[in-house]
């Protein structure tokens, strides 16, 4: 498996409003009504457009390939009150979960939340969201719920934050350059 971590071009929308789909199906389903997902299906091919235009002005964004094919994704930029960074969305195809994919997405992100000059970073995750331990263990620390209208359900959010984040690089001893194949077998090329 040749894993790539890189930044988005537009040419990557598609893949990436195909993946947003497809996750919020399958990491959402029981926790969103169908209304919600079916609205999100519907919406689909206007934010590829939107994901497109983003891209072209500057937005983050960082994508995960597999063998030549997006399997994921980051996208990360100021908090709504510009003090602290914030993770927008981090979603990765269900089939590639547990092979240290989205932890190189994350990682990566914070390094480069690190050089635009933010030392922290927030994320918010859906109440029941069973994948919330996968920020608690690079130190992410649930601080606020948040209710917020999404279309037409009310949802809790909790915020989990992310305090001096090159400490957590540091602890991790992870500087993410590139990513080394040996036969399948995953790794980051650690320095």
């Amino acid at each position: 498996m040749d894993i790539t971590i890189r930044k988005a071009t537009t040419n990557d929308s598609l893949d990436i409003s195909r993946i947003c789909f497809e996750v919020w199906n399958t990491t959402y389903r029981g926790l969103l009504s169908d209304s919600v997902l079916r609205t999100r299906e519907r919406i689909k091919d206007s934010r590829a457009f939107n994901i497109r235009v983003g891209i072209l002005n500057g937005e983050h964004y960082m994508v995960a390939v597999v063998d030549n094919r997006v399997v994921g994704y980051i996208s990360y930029g100021p908090s709504s009150n510009n003090e602290i960074a914030e993770i927008y969305e981090l979603y990765l195809l269900d089939e590639y979960q547990k092979f240290g994919i989205g932890r190189m997405l994350l990682l990566k992100a914070m390094e480069e939340i690190s050089k635009l000059g933010y030392d922290d970073i927030v994320v918010a995750v859906l109440k029941g969201n069973k994948n919330i331990g996968f920020y608690e263990n690079y130190d992410g620390v649930v601080i606020d719920y948040k209710e917020r209208a999404l279309y037409q359900d009310r949802i809790i959010e909790q915020i989990v934050l992310f305090k001096n984040i090159s400490c957590i690089l540091e602890k991790y001893k992870v500087k993410v350059k590139g990513v080394i194949n040996n036969g399948g077998f995953r790794s980051i090329r650690r320095t």
